[in-house]
């Protein structure tokens, strides 16, 4: 698939199995990379805090769509899934109820890359922190 103006060159996929393109309505199908490697799967596991929460996930596609653009000929499906244990505010768990997965479903697959953002700690023991355990966890899954 050549990308250009007017095909996908970023594809969102949301937790129910669907996809959508970034830009327009088209829908895509299917899951994972094509037969001949043209979409790679990038996992994105946005921990930001609420007043950064969207602008962080935009920032991300942006460059996401950009670089697709750049390089032609590869279209990258963006999986976004979050972490237990994080405060978050009514809107922010409405957004992850319906445009987020679960981390613990990322562990079926091997996407090609994996983003994590960071978030403010509240202890002084990372350790000790609500969402250690989910995030070693994904740290190990990812290094194996």
């Amino acid at each position: 698939m050549t990308v250009g103006e007017d095909q996908i060159s970023l594809v969102i996929a949301s937790p129910a199995g669907g996809t959508r393109a970034a830009e327009g309505n088209e829908l895509a199908n299917g899951r994972g990379r094509d037969p001949d490697g043209s979409t790679i799967e990038i996992a994105f596991v946005n921990n930001m805090p609420d007043s950064a929460f969207e602008e962080t996930e935009r920032q991300f596609i942006g460059l996401l769509e950009s670089a697709a653009r750049e390089i032609g000929e590869i279209t990258v499906r963006f999986s976004r899934y979050s972490l237990p244990g994080l405060q978050r505010s009514a809107a922010i768990e409405q957004r992850f109820a319906r445009d987020y997965s679960p981390v613990d479903h990322i562990y079926g697959g091997r996407p090609d890359g994996l983003i994590v953002t960071g978030t403010e700690p509240l202890t002084d023991d990372l350790r000790t922190e609500s969402y250690w355990e989910p995030l070693t966890e994904l740290i190990t899954w990812a290094e194996g």
